[in-house]
């Protein structure tokens, strides 16, 4: 592909001309232009100086499906299978589509065109700047037992995070990852396949993700936070704490996340809104129940509120 070469040509940060571009790629100057603005429609941002030609402002790291796959196979062997796109719709979308023929299946792709989040809202998904990553598995649980997997895969990340050096990890009830108050990343869990316990479970990390991107509240990016590590050992240690985190849950339940959930509880003891619809319940966050329910204090009384279709806000505080 085409795009791919350029953007490997690109991503060592230095000037290339139109010409050399094209002769390197076996293309028009036409032909190049065209894949230099697909890329400006990505995200990417491209500088072009008259006599200098094309490049990168920084170098861009590209994810190398055979470096992630030469570091899980050497901890999961014949357990999983990998994919690494340049660009797909959405990787969770991707995977739905995809027999499952390994006990997990990844896959990663540089670009989403319609990457989602809780809700049908759209994830916004710069080329190669973030990490976005879904994984598909089969359950030896019904799909009932499955209701707190979202909370479980959460813990799984945040766990991650502090154990290689990240501090202030939080978790916003049920699928955001937080630093403070800022935003890191989300789950998305979406059972494919009751009768048999298929689950596609997509993550979205914020990595380098360009100041100037309009996400609409208070975010982060992961890189600056762990110098030590590139985006493909991040994607490896993210597939690994999946792998060994999945099959626990398979095999104990939620119960030995539930336990470290308060560690991370960004709502616990904070005034929220709880929004379904156009209904709105005001009430204090009381952690969460032992099937991942969050628990609501309304006038004296504790409430179990499930994921779907609600949505929490903290009262007082804009970043939600």
């Amino acid at each position: 592909m085409s795009l791919s070469r350029l953007v490997n040509l690109l991503s060592d940060g230095h000037f290339h001309s139109g010409e050399s571009m094209a002769q390197h790629l076996g293309l028009s100057r036409t032909a190049v232009w065209k894949y230099v603005q697909e890329l400006r429609s990505m995200g990417v941002d491209v500088f072009s100086v008259s006599g200098k030609g094309y490049k990168l402002p920084e170098g861009i790291e590209l994810l190398s499906e055979s470096h992630i796959c030469e570091q899980l196979t050497k901890a999961y062997p014949n357990l999983y299978s990998l994919q690494v796109y340049q660009s797909i719709a959405s990787t969770n979308q991707a995977l739905q589509a995809i027999p499952l023929s390994k006990k997990f299946h990844f896959c990663l792709s540089e670009y989403q065109s319609m990457g989602r989040g809780r809700q049908g809202k759209s994830w916004h998904s710069p080329f190669a700047r973030n990490i976005y990553l879904s994984v598909k598995t089969r359950f030896s649980k019904s799909a009932k037992e499955l209701s707190g997997l979202s909370v479980a895969v959460g813990v799984m990340i945040a766990s991650l995070l502090e154990s290689i050096g990240v501090s202030s990890v939080g978790l916003k009830w049920p699928n955001d990852l937080k630093i403070g108050k800022a935003k890191l990343g989300g789950i998305l869990v979406e059972l494919t396949r009751p009768q048999d316990s298929e689950v596609v479970i997509g993550i979205g990390i914020n990595w380098s993700m360009p100041s100037l991107s309009d996400v609409g509240q208070d975010w982060c990016n992961l890189s600056p936070m762990l110098p030590q590590i590139n985006r493909n050992q991040m994607v490896v240690n993210l597939c690994s704490a999946l792998i060994s985190g999945l099959r626990q849950f398979d095999d104990e339940g939620l119960t030995p996340f539930l336990t470290q959930w308060p560690r991370y509880d960004c709502l616990l003891q904070k005034q929220v809104n709880v929004i379904r619809g156009q209904r709105v319940t005001t009430g204090m966050a009381k952690g969460i129940d032992k099937t991942g329910a969050i628990l609501i204090e309304v006038d004296g009384t504790v409430q179990p509120f499930y994921g779907g279709e609600i949505s929490l806000r903290v009262i007082d505080d804009v970043t939600g």
